[in-house]
């Protein structure tokens, strides 16, 4: 994946955009809330995509390029 230079690049790369302070540099009390949230979300959505997931799932909720009749969807409601 990456080289250990890059990595480290990386890294100091994001340390110099974290602040050592978050009250005092203005970034709300929020923000590992909201982060951890987004963490959920995308790992909500790596598993949805897993294709034995996606075999579960409903035709008309699969991410497949399978067309949905749309008219038979209907009217199965």
């Amino acid at each position: 994946m990456l080289g250990d230079a890059a990595a480290l690049g990386l890294v100091d790369l994001v340390m110099t955009f974290v602040p050592g302070d978050p009250p005092a540099s203005g970034i709300s009390q929020a923000l590992p809330c909201v982060a951890g949230s987004l963490a959920v979300s995308a790992g909500l959505t790596r598993v949805m995509a897993l294709p034995g997931v996606q075999r579960l799932l409903p035709s008309w909720l699969r991410t497949d390029s399978t067309p949905v009749n749309v008219a038979a969807f209907h009217s199965s409601i």
